[in-house]
C-alpha cells in the first residue's frame, strides 16, 4: 500500500519513474477515501470460520490436486518464498505461517520446530527451478546466483510513508478521529 516506498524502491532499481503502475497516496488512502467518499476497508473473510482441512477436503473432492509443499503454488512463488528470500534476506515464511498455527492449537510447536528443519528445496527441484526463472528472466543461472548473493539492502534504504503514517495517527488521536 505504501506508493511512496514503491516508487523510490523501483527509482532506485529499476531506474526512472513508474509510469503504467497505479499507486495510491497516502492522503488518498487515509483520507480522500475514507472521509471524502465514505469508503471503508471490509474483509469478510475476517468474520468466517475457516478449516483448512475442510476446505482442501472439499477442493479434492471437485478435482483439485494440492501441491507438495507451502508456497509451492507456481515457479515463482515456490522459488521466491522458498530460495530467494531465505537466502538472501534470511527470511523464512514458514516462521510466520507456523506460528499463527501454533498459536491457534491447530498444531503443537514441536511440530513446527520439526517441520521447519526440513529443507526448503531439493537439490534436484532447486537446480531445476533456478533453470526455468533464468529462462523467464532471460538472463544466466551464474546472473541469477549473482542478484540472490548480491547487496542486501533493507528496507529503511528507500522512503516509506511511515513517518507520515504516524504523525496522521498522532493527529487523528488528538482530534478524535476513528
Amino acid at each position: 500500500m505504501d506508493g511512496i516506498n514503491t516508487k523510490d524502491t523501483y527509482k532506485k532499481n529499476g531506474g526512472g519513474k513508474l509510469k503504467k503502475y497505479r499507486t495510491i497516496s497516502f492522503f488518498e488512502y487515509y483520507f480522500l477515501y475514507p472521509y471524502f467518499y465514505g469508503m471503508k476497508v471490509v474483509k469478510p473473510l475476517n468474520y468466517m470460520e475457516y478449516s483448512k482441512e475442510i476446505a482442501l477436503k472439499r477442493l479434492q473432492a471437485i478435482g483439485y490436486i494440492p501441491y507438495e509443499r507451502k508456497h509451492g503454488e507456481s515457479l515463482f512463488t515456490r522459488f521466491f518464498q522458498n530460495y530467494y528470500l531465505p537466502n538472501k534476506f534470511g527470511v523464512d515464511k514458514r516462521i510466520a505461517h507456523l506460528s499463527s498455527l501454533v498459536l491457534t492449537n491447530i498444531i503443537s510447536r514441536d511440530v513446527a520446530l520439526a517441520m521447519l528443519k526440513e529443507p526448503l528445496y531439493t537439490e534436484l527441484d532447486l537446480v531445476e527451478d533456478k533453470k526455468k526463472i533464468a529462462m523467464k528472466l532471460g538472463i544466466s543461472i551464474d546472473l541469477l546466483d549473482s542478484f540472490v548473493q548480491g547487496k542486501k539492502a533493507k528496507h529503511n534504504d528507500f522512503q516509506t510513508w511511515n513517518k507520515i503514517h504516524f504523525v496522521a495517527k498522532k493527529m487523528k488521536t488528538i482530534l478524535r478521529i476513528k
